[in-house]
Parts: structure tokens; C-alpha cells; sequence
């Protein structure tokens, strides 16, 4: 489930809709404060990678109410918590892995005008450092290949030198 799902599984329905209207987005201070870099035009489409519980999708529903917003994640439960939330019809979520190419190569190029991943691109490993960058590049190339007039990337503090976290047992984050 990961450590950003703990508990959606249990929530009721009433549960999923207050865990939605509470989330702080993480693309809101971005967006806020650098709006110089991001010309969002409501109309413009977006595409939510590893969306999670929708705390970016929340704050494009909000303030782009023209837009539609796709969204993808793995765990079902993080999207029936949107699904609670907002009934934006212009929303549509899907249970996919971005790690899945096939998924990936499915979308057409150029497809959605604006590309999001947060807090999701650190977690993803292989067996070793050099097939990790690897991994990493060609993830980047596809949600760029996707992306029509930007990809936008948020992952952890960038002040952080070289750090192994243990976030589970058998999990850990490495920021570099």
C-alpha cells in the first residue's frame, strides 16, 4: 500500500470525502509562487501521474473548472477517496502503474497539455544505481512524450545532500 496509503482502505464513504476536502495540495505553493514557469489556462488538459488521493487533483479541479484532468495511480483505494471528493465530471481516473510501458505507450504523444508526477518518482528503484538513473530517464522521456506544453516534476527537498530514509520495512528513500 505504501506509506502515503495508510488507512484508505478502511475509510467509509463520509471518511474518503472529508480525507479529499482536507488535503494540501503540493502543487499549489508551486504553482503559486512560480506562475512565471507554468501558464495553466483553464481549458488546458492535465494528466496526474501516480495521482495518489488527488491532492493535486483537488486544486486543478478547484481553480481550472474548464480543464480535464486525468489521473492515474496503483492503489484503488487512494482514487475511490477522489471519487468520494469531487464530482467534477471533467475528472477521469484510471488504476494503472506508471511503471507500466505498455500503459504508457498507449497514450498518445502530445496528448495532455500539461504533465504532473509528485512525490512518487523517488520511489522507484532497480538493482543498482546505474539501472535506476536508466529507469528513471526513460520514465521522464515517456511523461515528456506525453506532455504538450510542459512536464512538471515535484519530488523532495532538493537542499538534502545523499540520504538513505527507511520508510518500511522493506522500503527505503534515497534522495539524491
Amino acid at each position: 500500500d505504501g506509506p502515503g496509503y495508510g488507512g484508505l482502505r478502511n475509510l467509509n464513504v463520509e471518511e474518503r470525502k472529508n480525507y479529499y476536502i482536507n488535503s494540501k495540495s503540493r502543487l499549489e505553493y508551486f504553482y503559486n509562487n512560480n506562475k512565471y514557469l507554468l501558464d495553466f489556462k483553464n481549458g488546458d488538459s492535465f494528466l496526474d501521474i501516480a495521482c495518489g488521493y488527488g491532492r493535486d487533483i483537488k486544486f486543478l479541479s478547484d481553480k481550472f473548472d474548464k480543464s480535464k484532468i486525468y489521473g492515474f495511480d496503483i492503489n484503488k483505494f487512494a482514487l475511490e477517496v477522489i471519487k468520494a471528493g469531487d464530482q467534477n465530471i471533467n475528472i477521469n481516473l484510471k488504476e494503472k502503474s506508471f511503471l507500466d510501458f505498455n500503459f504508457l505507450n498507449e497514450i498518445k504523444s502530445k496528448s495532455h497539455d500539461w504533465v504532473l508526477i509528485s512525490h512518487a518518482l523517488s520511489n522507484v528503484f532497480e538493482k543498482n544505481i546505474e539501472m535506476t538513473l536508466n529507469l528513471r530517464k526513460k520514465l521522464v522521456g515517456e511523461f515528456a512524450r506525453i506532455s504538450n506544453k510542459g512536464l512538471l516534476i515535484l519530488d523532495h527537498d532538493s537542499k538534502k545532500r545523499f540520504e538513505v530514509q527507511l520508510v518500511q520495512n522493506t522500503r527505503c528513500t534515497v534522495f539524491h
